[in-house]
């Protein structure tokens, strides 16, 4: 009788080609294949996948199997076709590229992996949600990364030495494994399976047991996004002088097939709200709104609209989609809004705040900001909470006095902190008072103060130039002084520095600048002229003897030295309020003793540039 592989046990004739018997009856194919025999590890793969399905299931899975072992014959014999009567010896004898066989056994081991993990997608969540999530969840180590799985009650937590599987209800770890270095890792929406970067690729993994399901070896990890329950997009850099190719999964299929309605690589994808089907994406120059549909044996894209993106390409840590999905948003440099429903885009500029991360945040109007001042290169990094449509920014208060990684969980509508080894849900953030957007941009500092403070700002602001119309501004800089404390972790002590204001003709405005606490002791000699006194300082700095003259906070940069950037920020800030530059600049690292004012007693050697913005000394002045 002849035998056949038929459907229903093909796997056991798949088997049989292991051991490469001899069999006269065998088809062409079946002698190339008994000749050349499958992978011991595709052949236990295949019966491990019919185990796991279903009776009903199981005759498609034969016939996809039978199929591709014909394919896989046809393509390494080269034309090569055996007789009736060749033996199994002689069709091995006959067939040269071994390679090929090779090749076909990696692509079908990664066929039946992807379809493995289809069926895990398929299951229900690996842990129900819970109604509420616990205050504080803990790792094992400083936690480097952190996902939690859309509709399952789990989370995958990433430290330095470990990848931990955690159970929200419990917060008891369900599967830990030790590794090597950082690889980023992504859970799938009901938790049955994980993504995690591996050297070149990534690898699809069973969560439980941590075993490996599937390898994607040209798969970036950081570009790979979960678009519904059995369909996963990825970026795909096989060709190392092309750009990345975007790349579709169908897990129910087992098949990869490219996204050629993106050019590119995918640098974002974030569904429109009310319709599951549909997606924003942005690519390296475009921004689109695609369809996916899956049939029963293929999955259908659909390129619905399309602009040229006016903003730079999307990363993992500064951009997201609101918590009602009505606007994607990325914060480089600037704040960048796409709206899903029409791809209109817009741009926020921050002026010489530079925008670096942004959050999504609960209340979908808000979006959780971080980057830092151009003016004040060495300021801690503030958090600050943007209003989209109220164009207001609040300071988030930092628990610790340093910026905390802030995380989104739309499962649960709530924020994380991630602090060290601790993961804290937060009910509410600690904030400060609000400051309107086109303030702010004229002054980053002034979230730092009251808005009573702002206001009495604001007044000054309005008289300060005034003040310095027919006054010289000269500054004095220093990084400490004399007799002050600092060290790392304590409360510094204010230094002291002597400020002497001679007798002049002309009023001065004078600027002090200084990074550690300062207690500025003014002594203004008979017939000295003060028209302001305007303090930037990083440590909180205190002014004696100004008598009647106005003293205003005017920054947070500080600068002893003429010349370098510091100095140049100072300069430029004084500029923006006063409208005249810096026109004498005396500086030390540690001061002591300074005298300003007086009449220059011999005219300056260099002539001054931009009102004496390189920060000139006059010769014959005292310092």
């Amino acid at each position: 009788m002849r035998l056949k592989l038929h459907p229903v046990r093909g796997v056991v004739a798949a088997a049989l080609l292991v051991c490469g018997c001899d069999a006269v009856h065998f088809t062409p194919e079946a002698k190339i294949n008994a000749a050349v025999p499958l992978s011991q590890e595709l052949v236990s793969a295949l019966a491990d996948m019919r185990g796991q399905l279903p009776l009903e299931q199981v005759e498609r899975l034969e016939t996809e199997v039978s199929d591709r072992l014909k394919i896989r014959a046809t393509n390494c014999a080269a034309g090569y076709s055996p007789g009736w009567f060749s033996t199994v010896e002689a069709v091995r004898s006959r067939l040269t590229d071994l390679a090929c066989f090779t090749q076909a056994d990696s692509a079908a081991l990664k066929w039946l992996g992807l379809r493995r993990v289809g069926l895990l997608l398929e299951q229900t969540p690996l842990r129900p949600l819970p109604q509420k999530p616990l205050s504080f969840y803990v790792a094992d180590g400083f936690i480097m990364g952190a996902s939690f799985a859309e509709n399952a009650g789990v989370a995958l937590l990433e430290t330095k030495e470990r990848v931990q599987i955690i159970d929200l209800a419990t917060g008891q770890t369900m599967m830990q494994e030790p590794k090597s270095d950082f690889r980023h890792a992504a859970l799938s929406p009901n938790g049955r399976v994980f993504v995690m970067g591996v050297q070149r690729g990534s690898q699809i993994r069973h969560t439980e047991t941590g075993k490996v399901l599937a390898e994607l070896p040209y798969a970036r990890p950081y570009g790979f996004h979960w678009v519904s329950r059995n369909i996963a997009v990825y970026n795909n850099h096989e060709h190392q002088n092309d750009l990345d190719r975007a790349t579709i999964i169908d897990f129910g299929t087992g098949l990869e097939t490219r996204l050629k309605e993106v050019d590119g690589s995918v640098q974002g994808m974030r569904p429109v709200p009310g319709n599951p089907h549909r997606f924003v994406v942005g690519s390296n120059q475009k921004v689109s709104t695609i369809e996916i549909l899956k049939n029963k044996s293929a999955v259908d894209v659909k390129l619905l609209r399309e602009e040229t993106l006016l903003s730079p390409p999307w990363a993992l840590n500064n951009s997201g989609i609101t918590s009602d999905g009505a606007y994607c948003f990325s914060a480089v440099k600037d704040l960048h809004l796409i709206t899903t429903s029409s791809l209109e885009q817009m741009a926020i500029p921050f002026g010489r705040f530079y925008l670096q991360e942004a959050v999504p945040a609960p209340d979908p109007d808000k979006v959780l900001l971080t980057g830092f001042s151009t003016d004040a290169t060495q300021i801690a990094v503030p958090q600050l909470l943007f209003s989209i449509g109220k164009r207001t920014l609040t300071p988030i208060k930092s628990r610790q006095g340093v910026p905390e990684r802030f995380q989104y969980l739309p499962s649960f509508n709530r924020l994380i902190a991630i602090d060290g080894a601790k993961i804290a849900v937060l009910e509410h953030l600690p904030l400060g008072e609000p400051v309107a957007l086109e303030d702010f941009v004229v002054d980053p500092s002034l979230v730092n103060v009251s808005t009573a403070h702002r206001e009495t700002q604001k007044v000054d602001r309005n008289t300060l130039a005034e003040f310095a119309r027919d006054a010289k501004i000269e500054a004095v800089g220093v990084y400490e002084g004399a007799g002050g404390t600092h060290a790392f972790g304590k409360q510094s002590q204010a230094g002291t520095v002597e400020v002497r204001i001679r007798s002049s003709s002309i009023p001065i405005a004078l600027v002090l600048s200084s990074y550690e606490p300062v207690r500025w002791r003014l002594t203004p000699e008979p017939g000295a002229k003060i028209a302001a006194v305007l303090v930037s300082s990083y440590q909180a700095s205190e002014v004696e003897g100004a008598g009647s003259a106005r003293v205003m906070v005017i920054a947070n940069i500080h600068a002893y030295k003429s010349g370098t950037s510091e100095f140049n920020n100072l300069d430029g800030q004084v500029f923006r309020l006063t409208g005249k530059h810096i026109s004498l600049f005396q500086g030390a690292y540690t001061g002591v003793a300074f005298r300003v004012g007086g009449e220059p007693l011999v005219k300056p050697m260099v002539p001054p540039v931009h009102g004496g913005r390189l920060g000139i000394q006059l010769q014959g002045t005292d310092h």
